[in-house]
Formats: structure tokens, C-alpha cells, sequence
């Protein structure tokens, strides 16, 4: 173990061996004339050296965080992928782990994420004594705005104006009725009276 054949042996001579070479190990005995080459850990595969190569046992390497295998042929993984990332809208359902991906889906009517990560329910606009200004989906939030109490005022008052408008102006038109009628009325009286100061002064003028 740790070392191959480097003579093998003849008449009086025994077999002879060498020591693995940095870089190379032999984990059995064996007759073999060569060590085998260090497995390689590599980060670009997902990997990361768990524990280093010795001349008597390989590397043993380890899905990095945030990875899961996708080659598990043999007893170690090959190579692994980064952990899915949800899209805004959704949640992640079951996080990933070095065997498995991430799981995600998609948020519930009312819910929003505007990040892929937890679903949040939509702000209620009614219980904090605002309006909805604008409505969420699934990845906004809704919108509110305080309730601003001078404009609201200047609605109300412009709203019993309008409603009263159609009064003020019944009103007026009967006030100009009675006006005509009295005005009438007026002339009618007045010329009752010049008739009869016509009939008076030829009465005492003698004039018929």
C-alpha cells in the first residue's frame, strides 16, 4: 500500500518497490508498476477537496454549498450544478440540498414575491385607513396611499353643490315668475286707477 513494483524479483533478488510520487497513491496491495493519479476536486464542477490525496488513499471530494450532485455513477459525485434560483412570483418549496434541487412554485392569488423567495401576503389597504391606488400580482405588492382629508372635503363640498344647483335654480325661476306676476298685477292696478281719474276729470269738466 502507498508504493508499486519497481523490480520485480529474480534469482536471489526479492521484489523491489517505490513510493507513490506527490500527486499519486496506492490504496491495495498490488503488482503494478504504476501509482494512480489523485482525483481532482474541482469548484468549476461543483466540487471542493474534503479531504486530501494521500499516497495511500485518493482525494475525497464534496458537493459545495448552494450545490446538488447530478452524477451519481459511482459512490462520490462527479460533478454538480448550482441550486435552482426561483423566479419573482414564486417560493421556494423544498430548498435544495447536495442530492436535490431546489423546488419552487408559483405564488397563490392574494400572495406576491418580488424576490423568488417567500410569498407575502398583499397589503390591506382598509385596515390601515387607506385607498388602493394601484392593484399587486404576483410579483408586486398592492399600492395605498393615505386618505387626504382637504381634498375629500373639497369633494364633498363640490358634490352638495352640484346636487343643490337644480334647487337654487327652481327657486330663482319662481321668485321671476312672481316678480312677473306682480309686476302685472302692478300694471293692471295702475291702469284701473288712470281710467278712473279720466272719468273723474270729465266729470267735473263736463266734458263726455
Amino acid at each position: 500500500v502507498g508504493s508499486v513494483v519497481y523490480r520485480d524479483c529474480a534469482g536471489d533478488f526479492s521484489t523491489t518497490c517505490i513510493p507513490c510520487l506527490h500527486g499519486k497513491f496506492m490504496d491495495k496491495p498490488n503488482g503494478v508498476y504504476d501509482c494512480s493519479i489523485c482525483k481532482h476536486c474541482s469548484e468549476r464542477n461543483g466540487l471542493y477537496i474534503q479531504s486530501k490525496c494521500t499516497t495511500i488513499q485518493n482525494s475525497i471530494c464534496d458537493v459545495l454549498d448552494g450545490y446538488h450532485c447530478i452524477d451519481n455513477t459511482s459512490s462520490e459525485c462527479q460533478h454538480a450544478l448550482k441550486h435552482s434560483e426561483c423566479k419573482p412570483g414564486q417560493e421556494s418549496k423544498t430548498p435544495g440540498t447536495k442530492r436535490s434541487d431546489t423546488v419552487c412554485v408559483d405564488c397563490p392569488s392574494g400572495f406576491y414575491s418580488s424576490t423568488g423567495e417567500n410569498c407575502t401576503r398583499w397589503r390591506d389597504c382598509a385596515a390601515k385607513n387607506e385607498i388602493k391606488t394601484e392593484a399587486g400580482n404576483s410579483i408586486k405588492d398592492v399600492t395605498c396611499t393615505q386618505q387626504n382629508r382637504g381634498r375629500y372635503g373639497v369633494i364633498a363640498a363640490v358634490s352638495v353643490f352640484i346636487a343643490i344647483l337644480p334647487i337654487m335654480y327652481c327657486i330663482r325661476l319662481q321668485m321671476k315668475k312672481l316678480k312677473q306676476r306682480i309686476t302685472s298685477e302692478y300694471m293692471q292696478d295702475s291702469n284701473e286707477w288712470n281710467l278712473w281719474c279720466v272719468l273723474v276729470t270729465s266729470d267735473l269738466t263736463g266734458d263726455y
